[in-house]
């Protein structure tokens, strides 16, 4: 019985070794014979990378395609993160200083920190108005860079860089060692030695051929440098509607921390303002993903896409490149000739469908300049200026007498007056309930609604606006989309409208003369040259108002496949006016005489295309007055011009009482529009 359970266990044993072994030769056959040639290549692998494939930036391009922001490739030298060592990028970072200060070419310096005479080290500072430096503070001390506290130094955020990057300490001069830890620090910021990177961008600009040959021949035996290529953004029309198009850089320590859950990393661009910025998920794009498998050499041997990239969407404006050319040009030189030569601003709608079709604003600036330091600081410091303020659509002024029309839309519309209300205008008017005398342009005598609109009479509208009160006069501004924000695809001001709400919001007291004077456009009415174009373009479409925009429509990178289009033929309507169409039609015929036989006239009398027009002369206390026109045409024989109408908005602010450049301006873009 022993000796038949010892054959037993002696035969189990001997056939499990037997089979362990058969599989160690079989194992051993296949590694060395069968596939000996693969797994030999494959032990020489160290290294499987996933690296993203950035998607090109959707570009935005005028109503006919003309480019306003568009991406051109430019050449920079990088690091290689399969061939850089960490132990040797001080002196590679070094080298590439030295060749680039003696060619005069610009390296990445992110660093918000600067070294004193005397060898201390402290944080840079914003200019007025600026907040770069300390969204990089931030960035600087957060947990993804030093993780430092909120109160930490300059010197310590100096001496952390030093521990984190392993800089040699007195090899090289302060000067130097503060450079080279700039670059590892954006290296850092940038994921460098993480696989959100392959390449880090050393140079900040397109370098020059002869850095791109140098830098081609030394790549030849030190593989730690390339020559990489990347998009930029580019404008071609760079002082066209600066703040209209926007501006593209880095993000702030706000921006990354609301975004990075979306993809977003601590080295990306975003849109800064503009439609840069608020159509920033449109122009975006997707970025690509693909896996690399390296040598231990660093030699890609392998490399697999896992995720297609998906570029940014290509934005069509409705805006004309040359009527914006007039429209710039003419804002710059009548504003710059008039009385106070300050600022203004011009709006131009295409009344159908409420496209803007030129937006400019004096002062202005250069977008393909915005990024340069020093100019940007010249931009954010000037006070007296403020250049970087949209005064189409970021800037409110009182309107003065070009609130009327709508006055009298409302004071018609409520049965207040009638066509044939009529009051004695002699140089002024006591207003109802006070006891105060309030001086008109003109001796007018009797004045009816039609006659007080053609000549502007001061006395009618504020005898009128004694009698609507202040609540009738809100409810049709606030129809109108006067006061409040239009709806535009950028950020805009709101303004104001006179209320006691309002007033007393402001720490001031409301009078009872306060209607009257609002309904002259003073009080506390302060309108945009954008809110006054959404108001006139009202009043020519018949009282119904439409959503200005600056999108025509929206299509794929390539420009093949329309993925959105704001039709000319189906408008949104915001509002309808609800004012009978015989009241429309009175004020649209008083505006147009206004024209011919009255304040305009000398502008327009013989001009080829009947304008309807109102212009304003709005007091203001501390300085000269400001000066606003509200208009449209052609606004009789409409089929005859051939072109759609449209109606234009204009501003000069303090352009003085007798000061008439903001008529120019109107007719300058009646003109170019109309071709006459």
């Amino acid at each position: 019985m022993k000796n038949s359970v010892s054959k037993v266990r002696y035969y189990f044993f001997l056939i499990t070794t037997l089979f362990v072994f058969s599989a160690f030769v079989y194992r051993l056959v296949d590694w060395q014979i069968l596939n000996g040639e693969y797994y030999r290549r494959r032990a020489n692998f160290n290294n499987i990378y996933s690296i993203p494939i950035e998607a090109a930036r959707g570009e935005i391009l005028d109503a006919n395609g003309e480019d306003f922001a568009v991406n051109e490739v430019i050449y920079q030298v990088s690091f290689d993160r399969f061939n850089a060592k960490n132990e040797e990028l001080s002196a590679e970072i070094n080298f590439l200083l030295d060749l680039f200060s003696q060619r005069n070419e610009e390296y990445i310096d992110e660093l918000p920190i600067c070294l004193e005479k005397n060898g201390e080290c402290s944080f840079m500072k914003d200019a007025p108005g600026d907040n770069k430096m300390e969204s990089e503070i931030k960035i600087l001390k957060s947990s993804e860079i030093l993780n430092l506290n909120n109160y930490a130094t300059a010197s310590d955020c100096y001496k952390n860089l030093f521990l984190k990057y392993k800089v040699p300490e007195n090899k090289y001069d302060k000067e130097r060692e503060r450079q080279i830890l700039s670059v590892l620090y954006s290296m850092d910021k940038a994921g460098f030695w993480s696989s959100r990177s392959k390449f880090f961008a050393f140079s900040k600009n397109n370098i020059s051929r002869e850095m791109l040959s140098i830098v081609s021949e030394i790549s030849r035996t030190n593989p730690c440098y390339k020559i990489t290529s990347k998009m930029k953004r580019t404008h071609k029309n760079s002082v066209l509607m600066p703040h209209i198009i926007g501006a593209v850089g880095k993000l702030t320590q706000e921006d990354y921390t609301a975004l990075k859950s979306k993809g977003y990393g601590l080295n990306d661009e975003i849109g800064q303002f503009g439609l840069e910025r608020s159509m920033e998920s449109e122009l975006r794009g997707k970025n690509g993903k693909k896996t690399v498998e390296t040598t231990k050499e660093g030699r890609i041997v392998s490399q697999l896409n896992n995720e297609e990239v998906v570029h940014g969407k290509t934005i069509y404006l409705t805006i004309d490149s040359e009527l914006q050319k007039v429209a710039q040009e003419s804002v710059e030189r009548n504003v710059s000739i008039s009385e106070s030569g300050t600022s203004g601003g011009v709006i131009v709608i295409r009344v159908k469908d409420f496209a803007i079709l030129a937006c400019a604003g004096y002062p202005s600036f250069d977008i393909e300049r915005y990024s340069d330091k020093n100019y940007y600081k010249d931009l954010v410091t000037d006070t007296q200026k403020k250049p970087l303020v949209n005064r189409a659509i970021n800037y409110c002024v009182e309107p003065g007498s070009v609130v009327k029309p709508a006055v009298a839309c409302a004071a018609l519309n409520e049965g207040i007056i009638n066509f044939n209300t009529k009051i004695n205008c002699r140089r002024g008017i006591v207003i109802p309930g006070t006891n105060k005398f309030t001086r008109c342009m003109g001796h007018h005598n009797e004045t009816d609604v039609i006659k007080g609109i053609v000549q502007s009479c001061n006395s009618f509208f504020l005898y009128t606006g004694s009698l609507m009160g202040i609540d009738i006069f809100d409810k049709y501004a606030h129809l109108f989309g006067l006061g409040e924000k239009t709806g535009v695809e950028v950020p805009e001001s709101s303004g104001s409208l006179a209320s006691p709400k309002n007033r007393k919001s402001k720490g001031g007291t409301w009078f009872v003369s306060d209607p009257a004077y609002a309904c002259i456009g003073q009080s506390d009415n302060l309108f945009s040259p954008l809110q006054l174009a959404v108001y006139v373009a009202t009043i020519a479409n018949d009282g119904k108002r439409l959503r200005p925009h600056f999108i025509k429509k929206i299509t794929n990178y390539n420009r093949t496949e329309t993925l959105f289009e704001n039709s000319p033929e189906n408008p949104e309507v915001v509002a309808d006016l609800g004012v009978k169409q015989e009241y429309l039609d009175k004020v649209k015929e008083a505006m147009y005489l206004g024209s011919t036989i009255g304040i305009g006239r000398s502008y327009f009398k013989s001009f080829p295309v009947p304008v309807a027009l109102k212009t304003g002369t709005a007091q203001n206390p501390s300085n000269k007055d400001h000066k606003n026109f509200i208009g449209w045409a052609p606004c009789k024989d409409n089929e005859k011009f051939g072109k759609d109408m449209i109606a234009i908005a204009s501003t000069i602010e303090r352009g003085g009482t007798f000061d008439h450049r903001y008529k120019d301006i109107a007719r300058d873009l009646f003109r170019a529009y109309f071709k006459v």
